[in-house]
């Protein structure tokens, strides 16, 4: 979404750290699962005075012109870029993946340096063996774009390569150390999976969610380091299968 200040609040969302261990639902040697991540600027100031430039630059235009100018839209101190949500019956998965900001692609002097918030997503599934987006206006399986997929066998063991075992937000994760070739080839600061212990949850390559990376420290192209972290994991729920195939099942 070019020209968009990613912008949202966490209060819409479910307490952090959630997490439902309930009647684990077995299918395929994997549980039914719903994985909330959200993505976030370490420093929300640092974002915004990188996303703000062209606001700044057309209030200096619109003075030049004597036009007045609408303020630039106040910054929530828990706001979010994206946040994407992974639902599973163990078998299939729908992913989606949900962005919120501040839309400044239209911005001029004549109409007052106008912003306004927007918000845009996107739903896609592998299910049978294809992946595709879902089509929000059919509510069905969009036949372009599909790819074909093989489900793979879940497997912890891929877990342990990841050291340090924590918790964030109330959810167990295995992290990675210091000495991990990501980590100290300076690729990311920190990488998390969900931890085996909390059941069988893996996506269609059969290893477990990659749920926390946290960038390097210092200059980026976003004017901040960037955080992903899981808010919310419910393992063991009842999934509609029509999820699957249409877009505005639940």
């Amino acid at each position: 979404m070019m020209g968009l200040a990613l912008l949202a609040s966490c209060g819409e969302e479910e307490k952090i750290g959630k997490q439902d261990t309930q009647s684990l639902i077995h299918n395929n040697g994997r549980d039914s699962y719903e994985l909330i991540t959200i993505r976030r600027p370490t420093s929300v100031e640092e974002y915004f005075k990188l996303w703000s430039l062209p606001y700044k630059l057309c209030v200096a235009s619109a003075k030049l012109k004597n036009i007045p100018v609408k303020p630039f839209p106040a910054i929530p101190k828990d706001f979010v870029m994206r946040r994407t949500t992974v639902t599973s019956d163990g078998k299939s998965f729908r992913t989606t993946e949900e962005e919120f900001g501040v839309d400044i692609q239209d911005i001029t002097a004549e109409n007052g340096c106008a912003t306004s918030y927007g918000s845009g997503f996107r739903t896609w599934v592998a299910h049978n063996g294809i992946e595709a987006d879902l089509d929000s206006e059919n509510q069905s399986e969009n036949h372009e774009g599909r790819v074909s997929y093989q489900l793979k066998p879940y497997d912890p063991e891929l877990a342990q390569a990841y050291s340090i075992v924590k918790k964030i937000n109330g959810i167990a994760v295995r992290c990675t150390g210091a000495h991990d070739l990501m980590v100290a080839g300076k690729v990311v600061d920190e990488m998390c999976v969900l931890d085996p212990i909390l059941g069988r949850i893996a996506m269609a390559d059969g290893k477990p969610p990659i749920v926390y990376t946290r960038d390097i420290p210092g200059p980026s192209l976003f004017g901040s380091a960037m955080v992903d972290e899981p808010i919310s994991l419910k393992v063991g729920i009842e999934v509609n299968p029509e999820i699957f195939v249409n877009a505005a099942a639940k």
